[in-house]
């Protein structure tokens, strides 16, 4: 019991007096070629520590959007994905600090929701029985969302224990239905998949790109929507984040956050700002699906 008592008394500090720093938890979601990728990446160059390292975990060749910007390909080293179990064992090595991961500062997993979905198919044909070569068409069993939630969860946390390491989600986008018959664009994941996660980011930001003029004339503008509004899913629990903001600006505004030791993390707006909605397809039709997330009604 001395032993016990000794060695939680060890691990008090005087917060008045200690340096806490912040590991930054975050998800960037949007369609393909938005430029989740090329913002993650950026994001974690600027808040890493100099000397340190980004390890990129690529679960579906996502590296190739990089390739036109070898600036960012500095002090990043790539994982390639094979398996869900892959992030226990590299969250384990860089906890250890292994070679080659003894110097990592930030962790992007590019796209989280590509993994969630390659284990939701694992489980599935697992749970009926089909080999790897077989396209099981069995009904998907409801039971099998929260091992894959659990999963998900138990993954981004071991991440977020590391000391000292930014986390940084990237996925694709979905869309779904609310109470109000309305479409409301979301982060790549099931319903009580996407909240779990959540609950563990300061900031999960929707990333658009907008194509305007023709020809010569044409550009792209890049937007980053970090709060919430009527038709678009989104959190900040770090002040200082409009409603939207340039890529450089959002990168901006974290970066002095996470060296500020005096802000810490706000209340989440939970007011909708206003969007302008489609003259098309709002209110939705009834055939639209709210949920894909079947209730499991069995013990």
């Amino acid at each position: 019991m001395n032993n016990r008592l000794d060695e939680i008394l060890g691990r008090m500090t005087d917060l008045g007096s200690e340096k806490v720093s912040k590991n930054l938890m975050a998800m960037l979601y949007g369609k393909p070629g938005t430029g989740k990728t090329v913002l993650s990446v950026a994001l974690a160059q600027q808040i890493i520590k100099p000397k340190q390292k980004v390890l990129y975990i690529d679960t579906k060749e996502g590296w190739v959007s990089l390739e036109n910007h070898p600036k960012l390909l500095k002090n990043v080293v790539r994982a390639e994905y094979n398996s869900f179990s892959d992030f226990a064992v590299i969250a384990n090595a860089i906890a250890n600090k292994d070679k080659g991961l003894d110097k990592v500062g930030a962790v992007v997993i590019d796209e989280f929701s590509t993994a969630a979905d390659m284990l939701l198919d694992d489980l599935f044909r697992q749970d009926v029985g089909a080999r790897a070569d077989e396209i099981p068409t069995d009904a998907l069993d409801a039971r099998l969302y929260k091992p894959l939630g659990d999963a998900c969860r138990k993954a981004v946390e071991m991440f977020q224990n590391l000391a000292g390491v930014h986390v940084i989600l990237v996925a694709h986008e979905r869309e779904t239905v609310d109470h109000r018959k309305v479409k409301v664009i979301k982060p790549g994941f099931t319903p009580k998949n996407n909240d779990g996660l959540q609950k563990l980011m300061h900031v999960t930001a929707h990333v658009t790109n907008e194509i305007k003029g023709a020809g010569k004339n044409i550009s792209y503008e890049r937007l980053v929507q970090s709060h919430p509004s009527a038709l678009v899913d989104a959190k900040s629990r770090i002040g200082g984040l409009p409603l939207t903001s340039t890529p450089e600006d959002f990168i901006a505004v974290i970066n002095d956050w996470l060296g500020d030791n005096t802000k810490g993390v706000v209340a989440e707006d939970k007011t909708l700002a206003s969007d302008e909605l489609p003259d098309e397809g709002v209110p939705v039709s009834e055939e639209y699906i709210e949920d894909d997330e079947p209730v499991y009604a069995g013990e």
